[in-house]
């Protein structure tokens, strides 16, 4: 992440499980009739301040927020129920209800560009 600012929070973070996953077919098909969806997991990691004397700068990570939980966004589109096409960098965030947003968002205009750009099924 680059150099720390003022405004980073140093944590140390560790993987809690899937908090939320999913996947929505869009009703459209490819070329070769192949079917186009979404796929989204949710992952938590609980977060804490680095101690003292950290001996593992590694797994230091820095947040532009201050939490006790951190979850990563995963999502990418599908074609016959797998992952294809140009990968989406995940993205962190403090809360679930933040995370589900960025799914519906990203969802919402995947779904609206592949319906415009191929036929209906």
């Amino acid at each position: 992440m680059g150099n720390p600012s003022e405004q980073d929070f140093r944590k140390v973070t560790s993987y809690e499980g899937i908090a939320d996953e999913g996947r929505e077919e869009f009703g459209v098909k490819d070329s070769r009739g192949r079917d186009i969806g979404y796929k989204w997991e949710i992952s938590r990691y609980s977060a804490r301040d680095v101690p003292q004397d950290w001996p593992y700068q590694s797994s230091i990570r820095s947040f532009p927020f201050d939490s006790a939980e951190v979850y990563y966004v995963d999502v990418h589109v599908t074609r016959d129920r797998r992952r294809y096409g140009a990968a989406n960098g995940g993205v962190e965030v403090p809360d679930l209800e933040t995370a589900k947003r960025i799914v519906e968002t990203k969802k919402h205009a995947a779904k609206k560009r592949y319906t415009k750009q191929l036929s209906v099924a």
